[in-house]
């Protein structure tokens, strides 16, 4: 009898090794949550939440955080898990991540991993390039210019030196122009130039890119009416309450948006009204970087409704032997 060979069309076996996850990922208020829900209903599942504010305690309105209904349906992960003031990257959110995928599969479940910080799930999948350590005295000189100067100048002389990285920067992003200024001056090397030669093509976890599809013109329409949403469920009041608890408006989640129009509401430099149009502006032009990055990401399996349900669950039930 011909000897059968078992290894023919099999997958290589580190990847057969790599955990596998589901990922739901997109731009602002397209409904990455809800469906989250849906598919953790259906799979099994736990939600690890890949969002950049939803893990700072007291941020709840305006990050759009799960309600306690849901959370206490379906476990989440990575929500209310450190201080406003608490400093928090990308690499601390992959090792956080890490270890709740593992909790969730040795319990026979699905991670799901449900945002849109589209840095994190790009540390998640890919890893992140080595960057130097800055050291304490670079740190403390970068932030007494901080207070000094304020944020603007920090993000043009970032412009200066590293301008791929501060055009890939939200201007109100405080830590990581800190963090490329501080790897400039402590190393004279640019974070744009290692990322570059870092390539990111290690693959960490088996996964599948989830995603729905939305003109450009509903989800400008949904970002507009979810921001309603949130002044009438009393964002101003969660800000101001933030606020007189002791959290600085200087703190990274404070200058997200909506959390920084309304300071300025708050501090009487803006009429409210336009700094809800100024809020709706900045989830725009955020849901626009983000669109960008995921039009540039492979192998988004874009949601279709009862059929991409069967198509996931029929990958998760095959992850051994589908490709990555």
């Amino acid at each position: 009898m011909e000897a059968v060979d078992s290894s023919r069309n099999a997958t290589p076996v580190w990847r057969s090794r790599l955990k596998s996850i589901v990922c739901i990922l997109g731009p602002t208020a397209s409904g990455k949550s809800s469906l989250g829900m849906e598919l953790a209903r259906s799979l099994n599942g736990e939600i690890v939440s890949c969002d950049s504010i939803q893990v700072y305690r007291g941020f709840d309105i305006g990050s759009s955080k799960a309600s306690p209904e849901e959370r206490e349906e379906i476990p989440h992960h990575l929500i209310d898990i450190v201080e406003p003031t608490e400093p928090f990257h990308a690499g601390r959110f992959m090792e956080l991540a890490d270890a709740a995928i593992e909790d969730i599969l040795s319990r026979g479940k699905t991670p799901l991993i449900v945002g849109g910080t589209n840095l994190y799930f790009r540390a998640l999948i890919q890893g992140l390039s080595d960057t130097p350590d800055i050291p304490g005295d670079i740190r403390a000189a970068l932030n007494r210019k901080l207070e000094l100067e304020g944020l603007p100048a920090l993000h043009a002389e970032l412009q200066r030196v590293d301008p791929q990285w501060a055009s890939s920067l939200p201007p109100t992003d405080t830590q990581r122009i800190l963090r490329g200024l501080g790897v400039f001056y402590a190393s004279g090397q640019k974070i744009s130039s290692l990322n570059d030669a870092h390539q990111f093509d290690e693959v960490r976890y088996r996964h599948r890119f989830v995603s729905i599809p939305l003109e450009r013109e509903d989800l400008y329409r949904r970002i507009n009416d979810r921001v309603l949403e949130m002044m009438q469920a009393g964002f101003l009041d969660e800000v101001e309450c933030l606020r007189r608890s002791g959290v600085p408006d200087s703190c990274k989640p404070m200058q997200a948006p909506g959390y920084l129009q309304l300071q300025q509401v708050l501090r009487g430099e803006l009429e409210l009204d336009r700094a809800v149009e100024a809020i709706q502006q900045s989830h725009r032009r955020y849901a626009k970087r983000q669109l960008t990055w995921l039009k540039r990401t492979p192998e988004v399996h874009w949601w279709t409704g009862p059929s991409s349900l069967q198509e996931t669950q029929r990958w998760w039930t095959t992850r051994f032997t589908d490709r990555v």
